[in-house]
């Protein structure tokens, strides 16, 4: 009896050790610094990674989005206190919640509420703001201010009826002249009207490179050949927030159906 159960066993450690090295994952982002053991060389997009490779977290910061057509999205983390540890063991679930916005934006807390932590802007988004707590014409409008070779800038902000445009394009110019892209600003968010200026909140714009982001939703595309557009878009969106910033998902959303064709 006790031989039978050692051949079981060993079939079954077979087996699943089978399995696991047939487990493998794209890697989307790399944030900090990952090391694959057996090359030395850095973790980054685009890689593939069996589930049995060996990986040093170098920093306890150091985590990874990667993807699988079986299993889905995952994010690398150290965990523990561990130098070497292989990637299976270091998979967690990713987070699941997304930004949206269901109508228009009623309070001033909630204006607040939205514009603040970390804000990624991708190309154009457009929040509905109600106009019985800041009408928006000519002479009333919301209005960013941030730094610009050690310059303060004040960017008066478009709009389309109750609609508040914040444009990335439009953002990054200056009398009409294109700057550099920071990537990570500084953002005071206010609203003028009736000759005076009412600071909002502060937060942190992103305007990360959009190639790279590009490059990476390619990635989890090409991991989801098989799923609807509904749920592509919850998990890029998912991902975007994780990895980025608060998205806005009806402007996430617009942008996907831009740059990739997918329409919700």
């Amino acid at each position: 009896m006790k031989n039978y159960i050692a051949y079981f066993l060993i079939i079954f450690f077979y087996l699943a050790s089978k399995v696991n090295a047939k487990e493998q994952y794209t890697v989307i982002k790399v944030i900090g610094t990952i090391v694959l053991q057996k090359t030395g060389n850095l973790l980054a997009s685009g890689d593939v990674i069996l589930a049995t490779e060996p990986i040093i977290f170098k920093t306890p910061d150091s985590k990874a989005s990667v993807i699988s057509s079986k299993k889905g999205r995952f994010v690398l983390s150290p965990g523990g206190s561990e130098s070497v540890v292989d990637v299976k063991s270091s998979l967690i679930p990713p987070m699941s919640n997304i930004s949206s916005r269901n109508g228009p934006i009623l309070s001033i807390v909630d204006v607040q509420n939205y514009f603040s932590g970390d804000y990624l802007i991708l190309d154009k988004a457009q929040v509905n703001i109600s106009k019985h707590i800041f009408p928006m014409n000519d002479s009333s409008f919301f209005f960013f201010t941030f730094l610009h070779k050690g310059v303060e800038v004040n960017k008066k902000l478009s709009h389309h009826n109750e609609n508040l445009i914040i444009e990335r394009a439009e953002l990054f110019k200056i009398d009409d002249k294109a700057i550099p892209v920071n990537t990570n600003n500084k953002v005071k968010v206010g609203y003028y009207s009736g000759k005076q200026a009412l600071y909002l909140n502060e937060m942190n714009l992103l305007a990360p490179d959009l190639q790279n982001i590009k490059q990476e939703v390619q990635l989890i595309l090409d991991s989801m050949s098989d799923k609807s557009s509904k749920e592509k878009s919850v998990e890029i969106n998912s991902y975007l927030n994780e990895f980025y910033g608060k998205a806005d998902l009806d402007h996430v959303n617009q942008w996907l159906k831009t740059e990739f064709n997918i329409g919700l």
